[in-house]
């Protein structure tokens, strides 16, 4: 409120356990507001598991077209049939759809509020 009191523009707001979940986030309330999902492996379960897989960050047209085609839909399908996943997938890419259907992104935040990186 007080950014758009102040530049007359607006601002929305991601705050999650890493990048990934903070950005799915941030793209909720747009244009104007904030969503918030806390550090505990349910709710970032719950709140990843019914994304629709065209939402999350790096799964663009083509990856979600090829995993529609296979009965692919939300985030959940990624965990319930990550066997699938690991068959028709090289290493690094089944890998990848199995982290984000866990809602694991390639950074944490540490206590200090630092980004960590980790693979």
């Amino acid at each position: 409120m007080r950014i758009n009191s102040a530049t007359k523009l607006t601002c929305s707001a991601g705050i999650g356990p890493n990048r990934m979940i903070a950005k799915i986030c941030s793209d909720l309330n747009k244009p104007n507001g904030q969503a918030y999902v806390r550090p505990v492996l349910q709710e970032v379960l719950d709140f990843i598991g019914k994304m629709a897989i065209r939402k999350i960050p790096y799964i663009g047209g083509m990856k979600e077209t090829t995993l529609h085609a296979m009965g692919f839909k939300t985030a959940q399908d990624l965990r319930d049939r990550a066997a699938d996943l690991m068959i028709a997938f090289l290493e690094h890419e089944h890998k990848f759809l199995i982290k984000c259907g866990m809602g694991l992104g390639q950074t944490r935040h540490g206590e200090d509020g630092s980004l960590e990186s980790f693979n």
